[in-house]
């Protein structure tokens, strides 16, 4: 009997050991793509192993509920967990993240490089690249805040777009970056560099610090634009001109408007090649003001170069009251003033080229050191109760009140 059970042990050990082992499944998939612009379409595929008829769900993590579908459109943007239940499965359930973006504006500078060349600068970071249509049909993918140039071959208008892309490994059809926003730009390729056109230095704020000086200028759309300013000599890059932002004017503050006077000049560059156009420099005017004996004395200070000088007009309260066309004529002295009253004054520059300088107002208010003649021929009648006091009429000074005075007897006088 021993060898008998011994024999039956292995027979029935083979057996089992011949017998196929139970399949063990876990909830496994992997969605695509994972980030994207809105409205974006994920599509899952299970990975779990789950034999055919076996149910396999998705809770898509919006609100949609729990289906069996393998493709789900998010409207709006936000970060889904996408979970997935398998049936009899060990885990049961596998998570995946989704991250939908609500598309990024795309902001570019489209430059004029001279000749058949042009150079965009894609400067945002919103997206992971870009794509971007040069408009002769040559599509490239890049990526933000570096300069690239593009020759065409022939001068003449074109249009470049630039489309977002959260896929960098495709193209803008792809389901990551179909509704990615573009951006367009229109740009006309010049054989050189088209000059700023400085046309208006105007201080609007005369201050020791906060001081402020207004720029009006006229820009070439496709063209790099640097603002200069130049002080005491030294020439300082102030800022790169944008036509989106700062298309016709520029205000510049912080400025000591009161002591110093600021000229500017606006440079046009290529990025390709370093190549520059200046403008003609345009300065501040600084205007001073001093009351004195019924006069109002008015001094300037005209910064500009001999032979660009044409005239200059002083306004008083916005009515012109001396032109003068001598850049040596520097003060003016008002004698049409009246003892109080404020005056306000302003003056205007012009040079060749259309540019103009206008000083910041300064106002002040008339005196007179001139001591009014003494009131003779003071007469006084009783008449009753009361006293009727008369003087003639005073001429020599304007006069908008009297005081009188009385003493009772040999008391002092009161109002």
């Amino acid at each position: 009997m021993p060898v008998l059970r011994q024999i039956i042990y292995l027979l029935i050990t083979a057996c089992t050991a011949a017998l196929p082992a139970a399949a063990q499944i876990s909830a496994k998939f992997s969605a695509s793509p994972m980030r994207g612009c809105a409205p974006l379409t994920v599509t899952v595929t299970d990975l779990s192993g789950a034999p055919a008829g076996t149910p396999v769900n998705y809770d898509w993590g919006d609100g949609s509920g729990l289906d069996s579908d393998t493709e789900h459109t998010y409207i709006l943007p936000g970060l889904y967990s996408i979970v997935q239940a398998v049936a009899n499965a060990n885990p049961r359930t596998d998570t995946v993240e989704v991250l939908v973006e609500a598309p990024p504006p795309i902001r570019f500078r489209a430059l004029n490089c001279g000749g058949a060349t042009a150079s965009i600068r894609i400067e945002d970071t919103g997206y992971i690249a870009y794509e971007v249509d040069w408009g002769d049909g040559t599509v490239e993918t890049l990526t933000s805040d570096v300069f690239y140039q593009h020759t065409y071959g022939t001068l003449g208008d074109y249009v470049i777009q630039v489309k977002g892309l959260f896929d960098a490994g495709g193209d803008g059809g792809d389901a990551a970056n179909i509704n990615c926003n573009v951006s367009a730009r229109s740009i006309t390729l010049n054989a050189g560099l088209v000059p700023a056109l400085l046309q208006e230095v105007v201080v609007t704020a005369a201050d020791r610090v906060n001081g402020i000086i207004e720029l009006g200028y006229q820009l070439d759309a496709g063209t790099g634009y640097y603002l200069e300013m130049i002080l005491n000599g030294i020439v300082t890059i102030i800022d790169t001109l944008d036509y989106d932002v700062n298309p016709d004017r520029y205000v510049v503050a912080g400025l000591n408007t009161t002591d110093e006077y600021y000229c500017f000049r606006i440079t046009a560059y290529d990025p390709c090649n370093n190549n520059r156009v200046r403008s003609p420099i345009g300065c501040s005017v600084q205007l001073e003001t001093r009351a004195g004996n019924n006069r109002n004395d008015v001094e300037w200070f005209i910064p500009t170069a001999p032979g660009s000088f044409q005239r200059f007009e002083l306004y008083r309260d916005s009515v012109l009251i001396f032109t003068g066309v001598n850049q040596g004529d520097n003060t003016f002295p008002d004698t049409d003033v009246v003892c109080g009253v404020l005056y306000c004054y302003r003056l205007i520059m012009y040079e060749t080229g259309s540019l103009r300088s206008v000083s910041a107002e300064s106002c002040l208010e008339a005196i007179s050191q001139d001591i009014p003649p003494g009131i003779q021929d003071i007469s006084a009648s009783v008449s009753g109760s009361e006293v009727e006091i008369a003087w003639p009429a005073v001429a020599a000074v304007p006069v908008t009140e009297f005081s009188i005075y009385r003493s009772p007897g040999t008391g002092q006088f009161a109002l």
